[in-house]
């Protein structure tokens, strides 16, 4: 009933909705969080701001179904806050395991890259991410961290790269990068002036899997 184009922009994104039931409408949920209505929304609606959108299906011989909420985010051209001991780069909440929840960041792309800064003690990064082969949904192949200076210049750093199960769930996986390689990681770590993440999906029979992303956290 809904798709987006594009759930993370740095200008805008198109919300398409289609009822896929003849005599149906798609109402959208409008208000000010102290009282709400629906009404009929367009088919295509261009988005320029992080918004939830709220969308249900309404026929005339039917009750109306479950309301449908879709997340999108527009990329901020601030610099990132500096993130303290287990601070999210993400979010503060755990995605649902359902491939189709807006909570999950997804990227379909040959390589995905985050920014971010931290203090100079940081110790490991750690990815929570989904699974679901059937749908082509897979954790990232390779992850590098890598940390630029304060005079531009761009050093990887050396890391362990442990994966394993999150939990009993079977498709939540965690990716947990620990820093190795002092004394000359504290001399790299001085001079930092931020830090960055790469990812790159698997590619299997000329296939790109998705990356689902919940959570970055950095220790």
């Amino acid at each position: 009933m809904v798709s987006v184009d594009s759930y993370i922009f740095s200008d805008s994104c198109v919300v398409s909705v289609t009822s896929g039931f003849e005599g149906a409408k798609v109402l959208q949920e409008y208000g000010d969080g102290n009282s709400t209505f629906y009404r009929e929304c367009q088919e295509k609606t261009v988005i320029r701001e992080t918004s939830t959108l709220r969308f249900k299906l309404s026929h005339p011989d039917y009750e109306d179904g479950e309301v449908i909420a879709v997340k999108v985010y527009k990329k901020s051209e601030k610099k990132i806050d500096l993130l303290g001991k287990n601070d999210l780069l993400i979010n503060q909440v755990r995605a649902p395991l359902d491939k189709d929840s807006p909570e999950w960041m997804r990227f379909k792309s040959e390589k995905v890259g985050f920014k971010f800064q931290a203090h100079k003690s940081i110790e490991e990064v750690e990815i929570l991410s989904f699974v679901d082969k059937e749908n082509h949904i897979l954790p990232p192949k390779k992850v590098a961290l890598y940390a630029h200076l304060k005079k531009g210049e761009k050093v990887h750093i050396r890391t362990t790269n442990t994966i394993g199960k999150f939990s009993d769930e079977v498709d939540y996986y965690s990716q947990t990068l620990r820093l190795i390689g002092k004394p000359k990681l504290k001399k790299i770590l001085r001079k930092t002036d931020y830090f960055s993440l790469e990812a790159k999906p698997h590619v299997k029979k000329d296939v790109m899997y998705e990356l689902y992303f919940d959570e970055i956290i950095v220790r």
